[in-house]
């Protein structure tokens, strides 16, 4: 069984770097991805300089989940293989993220809704070993941001509905997705107390993350299941839905 290390027993400078490093290489990709805007000469330089310095961040978040995740006891070859599901998972994203730059507006989202299949088809794929019965959904928030609408749905599970802001859920979830802010993870929707979270539905626990680039945000990623306790902080699955989410808001930005 492999050893882990309790958060609240790390180094305040080890906690510092967790967080800094990659902070620093996701705005420095994004830097480098808005500079292509300015030096179109240099767009396509910039834009897979940015694509590299991005992947190194998200391979970072990945070991970090992978070894903070205390649901499982992680083996070095356990790690191996979630690497390698991460990077087949990931190509065909970053293929269609590169065919972007070139493409008219029109086209472009059609491009975005390419890649939210592929991330939706990932999610499900790399987490069904550890999450029974797993379905992911990306939502696009619409132009006068007054719908997040279903865009793409992978794994388990029926078509989720819009959310609008003709019910109380949907005003709260279209607030939250606009504003940003860290993935909101609920364990058991039958004992959380947060508004907005329906008791009724058949999924007992999800993580929810942004799709968000610098200030805008074009939407969210979600990942549930029909069990309770399935999603905690700082675990492979929530590390996982965040990776993926970033990969998502450099479709919708493009």
């Amino acid at each position: 069984m492999a050893k882990t290390t309790s958060p609240t027993n790390r180094p305040a400078w080890r906690v510092v770097l967790d967080v800094a490093i990659p902070a620093v290489m996701a705005g420095a990709s994004a830097v480098m991805f808005e500079a292509g805007t300015i030096w179109p000469t240099q767009s396509e330089f910039l834009f897979w300089a940015a694509a590299a310095v991005l992947l190194i961040s998200l391979v970072i978040q990945i070991i970090r989940g992978v070894r903070a995740n205390r649901l499982i006891a992680t083996t070095d070859s356990e790690i191996a293989d979630f690497r390698l599901a991460m990077k087949d998972s990931i190509a065909p994203m970053a293929r269609l993220l590169a065919e972007m730059p070139q493409l008219t507006p029109t086209l472009k989202r059609q491009q975005a809704k390419r890649v939210a299949d592929k991330a939706t088809a990932a999610a499900a794929h790399i987490l069904l070993k550890h999450i029974p019965k797993v379905r992911a959904n990306v939502f696009v928030l619409n132009g006068a941001a007054t719908v997040l609408a279903h865009e793409s749905t992978g794994g388990a599970g029926d078509d989720p509905k819009d959310f609008d802001t003709s019910t109380q859920a949907g005003k709260i979830a279209i607030a939250w997705a606009k504003a940003g802010g860290p993935p909101l993870v609920v364990a058991d929707t039958e004992n959380e107390r947060r508004p907005g979270i329906s008791k009724t539905s058949r999924y007992r626990s999800f993580v929810s993350v942004v799709i968000r680039s610098g200030p805008y945000s074009y939407g969210m990623l979600t990942i549930d299941s029909p069990e309770p306790d399935a999603f905690t902080e700082g675990s492979t699955e929530v590390e996982t839905a965040k990776v993926l989410a970033e990969l998502l808001a450099v479709g919708y930005a493009i």
